[in-house]
């Protein structure tokens, strides 16, 4: 028996896919051990956005930071937070003036 000719012989089903940000957060207490270990647990779990309080600096510049990854910090002499972004997907500007 045939098909009637309003069925439809194959019906794609669209999903739209979710992403996730995935967010890390760390007070590294101006420790370059604690900088290191960080860049070990950001190889190995892929965070799209790290949150960093009191990052490890020398001359005021945040260090030990791969260069790979874009850092934002704000204000001049010693920096009290930074904002690391490993995901080159995700794009960001620092503002400093609104």
């Amino acid at each position: 028996m045939d098909k009637p000719h309003n069925q439809k012989k194959n019906s794609a089903t669209h999903f739209k896919t979710q992403s996730q940000t995935r967010c890390l957060q760390i007070n590294l207490q101006h420790s370059r051990s604690a900088t290191f270990n960080l860049m070990k647990v950001t190889e190995k779990d892929e965070p799209d956005l790290i949150f960093v309080q009191e990052p490890y600096e020398y001359q005021n510049k945040p260090v030990g930071i791969e260069k790979k990854y874009r850092i934002f910090t704000a204000g001049k002499g010693k920096h009290k937070a930074a904002i690391v972004i490993p995901n080159n997907k995700i794009d960001a500007i620092l503002i400093t003036q609104i």
